[in-house]
């Protein structure tokens, strides 16, 4: 079975959010991590405490709220940073092709082949099928690469008969 398809800049971003999402643990890793830094904010404010040095809540909130912008603002422009290049091998037309040797993939720039063991699950998410092939690494066929959704279970049947596992 061969799928062409044509990954967009929006498709690796989706790709990347779903790896994201994947790896945090979803939100109780979110408030695991908001927690900790309230106890350690605390501690450190009960601390000052201690020494004598008087804290004025207001400031120290606007400084919090102010650090909490910057850092979220540093991290979106980084995120739009790392699009790959149009003339890479990540973005542009490709074909997709299972065959009995395993999954294979190619486009004008490159060629990949990973054997059947080397495939660790294959998603849908969104208007993505993700083949994941390490935690960080997939290849992505858009919803639109398929001619109807029976062809797109067929496909990702496929491959979950073929790795073993029934992704997700």
């Amino acid at each position: 079975m061969t799928i062409n398809t044509d990954i967009t800049a929006s498709d690796f971003m989706a790709f990347v959010r779903f790896v994201a999402r994947k790896s945090s643990n979803g939100s109780s890793g979110i408030l695991w991590r908001w927690l900790i830094a309230l106890g350690i904010g605390a501690a450190i404010g009960v601390g000052f405490g201690f020494v004598g040095v008087n804290l004025h809540f207001p400031s120290l909130l606007v400084g919090a709220l102010g650090c909490l912008v910057w850092f979220v603002s540093y991290s979106r422009i980084q995120m739009r940073k790392m699009t790959p290049s149009s003339a890479g091998f990540i973005l542009g037309p490709r074909q997709v092709t299972l065959s009995d040797e395993g999954l294979r993939e190619a486009s004008r720039n490159h060629e990949s082949l990973f054997r059947w063991p080397g495939v660790l699950s294959v998603h849908t998410s969104g208007q993505h099928v993700f083949i994941l092939v390490d935690q960080t690494a997939g290849i992505i066929v858009p919803f639109k690469a398929f001619g109807s959704e029976i062809e797109r279970g067929q496909f990702v049947g496929e491959i979950q008969r073929r790795i073993g596992k029934a992704g997700g």
